[in-house]
């Protein structure tokens, strides 16, 4: 059974421009990497963004259920399966035949499916909807038998035993060019022993049987000629013995042709009464391919399938950006967990460049766009997504000389198109917003979009530099800070998310670190102002609370840990001192009363 229409939001007005903004064009690719058939390549280049609630969980589920076969099972019947839209499409013509090469593709198919079909019904109670997925594949094991009846599959020839007929040829031919091999090998011997030869083999020239003669022993040798060589120095002859038995086998040969191509239009026949069953059983196999290519992408990524919920929440649990996963293999990504939706409405990250901000936007459009193109996403399988009817993004630098657009106009014209959209079904990702301009009037002009977004209910991530987004994150109803963490001994991004705490862009610190001169950096801090700097000196305070905060909770967690395995310990401990008491009394016990027996 096909799953259900695919339902396309209005994502962007470019959805291969979303793709490559959040990267998801790269999450495609490893995905035909790992498909088997070109059928399915084509199918993922042309995944689209579902946004009905039960197609996206029917796809997602066929996805767990594909990656519980490569978790479990020894082994999937899915490797023999051909590309045979067009032998099929050639087979659909009344008066074409097929090939041996494409009967042969279009058998294996067949047994292909079939063999899929009974894997997935000895488990269709584990696996039910993939099941449905293949529940209607059709047995064709009478084409199979009769295509491997009359093709060999080693040699791609068909049969001596293809029919009566054709074995009675084959067997006359074989006949004839016993004669004929005989005649040319003793009128080998003659000639190559006068000399007359220019090679001591017998050669094929348009499928008879040849001398090759010296050009100056043309009269020597009677025969037909057949052609010389590119030096012209040797002249193929069959000699006049040997002409009616090769025009014996040429008639035969004409026959056997015949006789084979009888037999494939007989083929070709059979395959074309059933044309509808069994291209709905390649597009079964098809679709089997395409959830394995998500299945294994699954596996390699250690992905989990999410709970979709309606109420608009986002809840990642341990996630991992896919393409750094792919890329680290997993070591090393360190894992986001992230909440907002609620009374959380939109969410302003801050903190030092190269911190993991963006990093952080992509991950949550990626995990969007995967959920709802049925992909399980790397993360813990207590995370949960919503489903969005509409994804926007405005990542990175833009510019446009054909239009004459600055990279800050270039911004105003993608956050037009989300403020022309946006709803409370949208997830709006903006790095660095109200950058590229004045710094206040930026400011201000990012407050009001993340005000009247806020106010529609999309879900709205944010990252910026501006003070004074901090502030307003501070202050307003549906909106809350976020960061992404730095060391502030080491001065280095330890890109851990942290919900509720603005972040310091550490610029001065930095710029310390890289050796600018105090002197610059004293004006530096001058100019930033008291206000501003006392600001900034509160948050890196902060996150220095934080962070030794956080290293307390780590003690005291292992000291917990301690301590739990001491109270382990001490209470196996007494117990064993019980159990022995208890065995002692018993035993004491037992030889009192043999002592009183004996008396």
């Amino acid at each position: 059974m096909n799953p259900p229409a695919p339902t396309i939001p209005t994502i962007t007005s470019n959805l291969a421009e979303l793709y490559q903004l959040l990267e998801f064009d790269k999450i495609i690719a490893h995905l035909k990497q790992l498909a088997i058939s070109d059928m399915a390549k084509e199918r993922l280049e042309a995944l689209q963004v579902l946004s009905e609630p039960a197609a996206i969980e029917l796809a997602l589920t066929e996805v767990t259920e594909f990656r519980g076969i490569l978790d479990h099972e020894s082994a999937f019947p899915l490797q023999q399966l051909w590309d045979i839209r067009d032998h099929l499409q050639s087979a659909a013509i009344a008066g074409n035949f097929l090939k041996p090469e494409g009967l042969l593709q279009i058998a294996c198919t067949l047994q292909t499916s079939w063999q899929v079909r009974s894997f997935l019904y000895k488990r269709l109670d584990t696996y039910p909807n993939l099941w449905r997925a293949a529940e209607k594949i059709t047995n064709f094991k009478h084409i199979e038998a009769e295509i491997d009846a009359k093709i060999d599959a080693q040699s791609g020839e068909v049969r001596d035993s293809a029919s009566p007929k054709l074995h009675q040829i084959r067997k006359e031919i074989a006949r004839y060019e016993g004669q004929v091999r005989r005649v040319l090998e003793t009128q080998f011997k003659t000639y190559a022993q006068r000399g007359f030869l220019q090679e001591e083999l017998v050669s094929f020239r348009e499928g008879r049987l040849v001398l090759p003669v010296k050009l100056e022993n043309r009269d020597r040798v009677k025969g037909l000629v057949h052609g010389h060589s590119a030096s012209g120095a040797t002249l193929f002859i069959e000699p006049f013995e040997a002409v009616e038995i090769n025009n014996e086998i040429r008639r035969l040969r004409g026959e056997e042709a015949f006789e084979i191509e009888r037999i494939l239009r007989a083929l070709t026949a059979a395959i074309r009464s059933e044309l509808p069953l069994i291209r709905q059983n390649l597009d079964a196999l098809v679709q089997v391919d395409f959830v394995s290519a998500k299945a294994r992408l699954s596996q390699l990524l250690n992905c989990s399938q999410p709970a979709l919920n309606a109420r608009n929440l986002i809840d990642i649990s341990q996630g991992r950006h896919p393409l750094l996963m792919v890329r680290k293999g997993g070591q090393g990504v360190v894992p986001l967990d992230l909440k907002m939706g609620g009374d959380i409405k939109t969410l302003v990250i801050t903190g030092p460049n190269a911190g993991g901000k963006t990093v952080t936007l992509k991950t949550i459009g990626l995990f969007a766009l995967m959920v709802q193109c049925g992909i399980p996403i790397p993360a813990q399988p207590d995370s949960r997504m919503p489903i969005f009817t509409q994804i926007f993004a405005d990542i990175g630098d833009f510019q446009s000389l054909e239009q004459d657009l600055s990279t800050f106009s270039s911004h105003l014209q993608r956050i037009q198109a989300i403020l022309e959209n946006a709803d409370d079904r949208t997830l709006v990702l903006i790095d660095e917003i109200g950058v590229g301009t004045d710094p206040d009037e930026g400011s201000a002009l990012a407050v009001a979009v993340l005000e009247e977004l806020t106010s529609r209910g999309s879900l709205t991530l944010v990252t910026t530099h501006h003070g004074k987004l901090k502030e307003f994150a501070f202050n307003t109803p549906g909106v809350e800070n976020g960061s992404m963490e730095f060391d502030q001994e080491t001065l280095q991004p330890v890109y851990r998310f942290r919900l509720g705490m603005p972040g310091s862009s550490y610029a001065i610190e930095i710029a310390n670190r890289l050796g600018i001169a105090e002197k610059v950096l004293a004006r530096a801090r001058n100019l930033i102002g008291v206000e501003k700097g006392t600001l900034e000196r509160l948050i890196m305070e902060l996150e220095q609370k934080a962070q030794e905060s956080q290293k307390t909770a780590e003690q005291l967690n292992l000291e917990k840990v301690r301590l739990e395995d001491l109270t382990k310990l001490y209470k196996e401990r007494y117990d064993s001192i019980v159990k022995q008491e208890k065995q002692l009394k018993e035993k004491a016990l037992a030889e009192a009363q043999e002592i009183l027996r004996n008396a």
